[in-house]
């Protein structure tokens, strides 16, 4: 269950069968090979033309696969804050909000943020970035102070040729907002072909799009995946970030990550932030940037769409007046953020 504040997570720590380039009694589930994508298959999705796409209709609405009807699920979108330029930064999780077929989108409980159970998991991962997809198309004007548009995949949901080429089909639609794009790629308990990974991340990366490691810190491949795929972000596990007060193991295993990320210049994002306490000491670590309740709880999207940063969400004074501070600060005492997106955003 993927929740509002992204830390809880399901099955990443769950053991995994040797599959290759192990010794016997490995539990690593990644197979090099498994389901390889040939050279041929290859050029087919590198040269697969672009589908003619409605700037007024969602890709979600013209597939007969989808599990549960469009109207039956919406989006919410929660900010994630740059420590060093706090007031100036709008970047963006999605997250999908299930609610009752009878029950009004605006008047949806979006503390209720989880990933659909029907249908499976590919299937649904594709839903949500297609439904991400259009909405960022039609409100990239509006989103002034947003460089970054974070989307979950699963591992496996690109796993095997036809899943990357109608994944990579969805990117095509919408190559015009990929600079935006940030794929959070989260483990997975099913066996997983590195290979294909790797393929699909290179194809989406020509396109524009940027890529992070999700829930870094948990499971068994964490460090497996770093080495071997190209990313720009690491996204530490909520678990570590949940009891980092209590567990000192915790709090060096973070400051470690945020240090191995600045090493390969990549970003660090630290989720499940709620209260200031907590952002007080991921700051202290050299976080890049904070995502939870304490900066802001997931939104509507039509209250996105009008907001300049993420202070409008911030619920607490306590919280708003150190945000505040922040901001009036020349922050020198920090190092900056890696510059996750660059080019000309709009």
């Amino acid at each position: 269950m993927h929740t509002a504040d992204s830390s809880q997570h399901v099955g990443v720590g769950m053991k995994k069968q040797l599959t290759k380039g192990t010794q016997p009694g490995s539990t690593s589930k990644i197979a090099a090979g498994h389901g390889k994508i040939s050279q041929p298959i290859l050029a087919t999705l590198t040269n697969r033309p672009s589908l003619t796409h409605d700037s007024h209709r969602s890709p979600a609405h013209d597939r007969e696969t989808d599990a549960k009807s469009p109207s039956d699920l919406d989006i919410v979108l929660q900010p994630i804050v740059k420590v060093t330029a706090p007031l100036g930064s709008l970047d963006l999780e999605v997250l999908l909000l299930e609610r009752a077929s009878n029950t009004d989108a605006q008047s949806a409980d979006v503390s209720n943020v989880h990933m659909d159970k029907c249908g499976d998991r590919a299937r649904q991962d594709r839903r949500l970035l297609a439904t991400a997809l259009d909405w960022l198309h039609r409100h990239e004007s509006t989103l002034k102070m947003t460089r970054f548009f974070c989307v979950n995949l699963h591992a496996e949901s690109v796993n095997d040729a036809r899943s990357i080429a109608e994944t990579v089909d969805i990117l095509r639609q919408y190559e015009k907002v990929l600079s935006y794009l940030c794929l959070q790629i989260s483990e997975t308990t099913e066996q997983v072909s590195l290979e294909n990974l790797q393929h699909f991340l290179h194809l989406a990366q020509n396109m524009g799009a940027k890529v992070m490691l999700n829930d870094f810190g948990s499971g068994y491949n964490s460090l497996y995946f770093l080495q071997h795929l190209s990313a720009d972000a690491l996204r530490i596990d909520g678990n570590l970030i949940a009891d980092i007060h209590e567990n000192p193991k915790s709090a060096s295993i973070v400051e470690g990550i945020v240090q191995l990320a600045r090493n390969l210049g990549m970003a660090s994002i630290a989720t499940g932030v709620n209260d200031l306490r907590t952002l007080r000491l991921l700051i202290d670590l050299g976080v890049d940037y904070v995502q939870g309740s304490a900066v802001a709880k997931p939104q509507q999207p039509n209250t996105i769409a009008e907001a300049s940063s993420a202070s409008p969400f911030i619920d607490e004074a306590a919280l708003a007046t150190f945000v505040q501070a922040m901001a009036d600060s020349d922050n020198q005492s920090m190092i900056s953020a890696p510059i996750f997106y660059s080019g000309n955003l709009h």
